[in-house]
């Protein structure tokens, strides 16, 4: 989370990112570097293979995994916040 000291953003647009990050950091520290080099650093799947020592299909598999695992981990995580939000909001 130390990158999100460097963004000047506030509001539900934090919360958000907070959100990701807490989801990225629950990914195994391979498939946060694959993200990483695919999302944050803009190289294609051929060249994060490269870089990892990785073949495109284990790329493409691993990252199918990993977007998967965040979905769930995001999807649940919004799940909560709802349920706590309606909890409020009858009690």
């Amino acid at each position: 989370m130390r990158w999100m000291a460097e963004l000047s953003v506030t509001g539900p647009e934090l919360d958000d990112l907070i959100e990701v990050s807490m989801a990225l950091d629950r990914l195994s520290d391979d498939d946060r570097e694959l993200v990483r080099l695919t999302y944050w650093e803009g190289l294609s799947a051929v060249e994060a293979g490269r870089t990892l020592g990785l073949s495109d299909g284990a790329v493409k598999v691993r990252l199918t995994r990993a977007r998967a695992r965040l979905r769930e981990l995001l999807e649940g995580r919004r799940a909560v916040t709802i349920r706590r939000g309606s909890a409020r909001e009858v009690g």
